[in-house]
Parts: structure tokens; C-alpha cells; sequence
């Protein structure tokens, strides 16, 4: 009945001809509402992941993951996440790593030294400067192509591709507790990226 009542309504506003596919569904309409209320979030200066649960139930939802589905990765949503990879970046380091997990010095230079070669990687291969990286740089297919560079162009063992790895991982996995909105638009970026590698990556990648 609502979906009806929607469609009804587009079509006496003139947004769609009388016939065809009756154009944004209710569904579709949740969407919008997510978007526009996390970009309203960004631009006051408030961080979506601490107001996440107060939309999720505004919405009827269980959790927030629920409520995550309906991102949409839009061109200002995206600016926001990547203007975010900085401080992600610092934060896993000195707040993750070091003060919650106690990482040993070994694990910490090893992981600081795996983003050091693949931010460099990435860099070179986009013609940017490492400063200027962001996180819709870091897709899939770049990754991919830097664990491969890194196991058979610099001399490197299976050993040391799955420490890559398991920096890089560890990162994400960081990122998914601390900015859920920024973990959605890598999600995205590894899904539009996935028909440029091999399923084997992609596979290693999501494991």
C-alpha cells in the first residue's frame, strides 16, 4: 500500500510518466535518509560512529550494522572518509597497537614498515604524493598488485607477503571498530575494484 501511495505520488508530481517503472522505492528513500543525515553529522564536525546507534534506532533497526547497509557511497561521503585516513592511521598506531594491544617493538616497526612500502607503492603507481593518498587509493587491485610486488619483485617469501598482510588487515579491522562509515566506503571500493584482480586476491584480501 505505501509502495503504491509513493508511486502515485512521483507520478502527479511529474517525476515519471504515467507508465514505466514507477521510480524511488520506500526503500530507496531509507537510503537518503542515512546519507544526508551522516553528511549533516560530518559537516557540524560531530564523528556518524558515536551518534550511529540514536539513527539505528530512529530507524527501527536492530543494531547499527543494519542501519550500515543503507550507506551510499556518495562523492561528499567519500571526501569526508578519506579527509578521516590520517587520524585512522595515527590512532591504530600509537592507540591501537601500542596502548591496547602492547604490541612488541618488532610487530609495531614491522607494521609501520609495511604501510611505509605500500603507501610508497601506491604512490608511485598513481603518480601522487604519498601525503595525498587517500583511502579510495587503497583498492583492492593496488593492494593486490603491492602483496605480489612485494613477494615476487623484491625478493620477498610467502612469509613475508602473509606479514603484509596481516598489517594491512589489521588495519582494516581497526578501522571497522572506530569508523564504521569509513569501513563502508572501503567495502565499496574493494567491491568496484574486484573485476580488475585475480579471485585469488580478492579471496586472501576478505579472508
Amino acid at each position: 500500500m505505501i509502495t503504491w501511495l509513493l508511486a502515485d505520488v512521483i507520478r502527479r508530481a511529474g517525476l515519471k510518466p504515467l507508465g514505466g517503472k514507477p521510480g524511488p522505492r520506500v526503500h530507496d528513500l531509507g537510503h537518503s535518509v542515512v546519507v544526508n543525515r551522516i553528511l549533516e553529522w560530518y559537516r557540524t564536525g560531530i564523528n556518524p560512529q558515536d551518534r550511529l546507534p540514536f539513527l539505528a534506532t530512529y530507524l527501527g533497526h536492530r543494531d547499527i550494522n543494519s542501519t550500515l547497509v543503507y550507506i551510499t557511497v556518495t562523492q561528499e561521503l567519500l571526501h569526508y572518509a578519506n579527509d578521516r585516513f590520517p587520524n585512522l592511521m595515527r590512532a591504530f598506531f600509537y592507540e591501537w597497537l601500542i596502548e591496547q594491544r602492547n604490541a612488541s617493538i618488532h610487530t609495531v616497526r614491522s607494521y609501520r614498515d609495511t604501510w611505509r612500502l605500500l603507501l610508497r607503492f601506491v604512490a608511485q603507481r598513481t603518480g601522487t604524493k604519498v601525503a595525498l593518498i587517500t583511502l579510495a587509493d587503497l583498492g583492492a587491485s593496488e593492494v593486490a598488485a603491492f602483496l605480489s610486488h612485494a613477494e615476487h619483485d623484491c625478493g620477498g617469501t610467502i612469509g613475508t607477503r602473509n606479514c603484509r598482510l596481516a598489517a594491512i588487515r589489521s588495519f582494516f579491522h581497526f578501522v571497522a571498530t572506530r569508523e564504521s562509515i569509513a569501513q563502508c566506503v572501503q567495502s565499496s571500493i574493494y567491491r568496484s575494484s574486484a573485476l580488475r584482480c585475480r579471485n585469488r586476491d580478492i579471496w586472501i584480501l576478505r579472508k
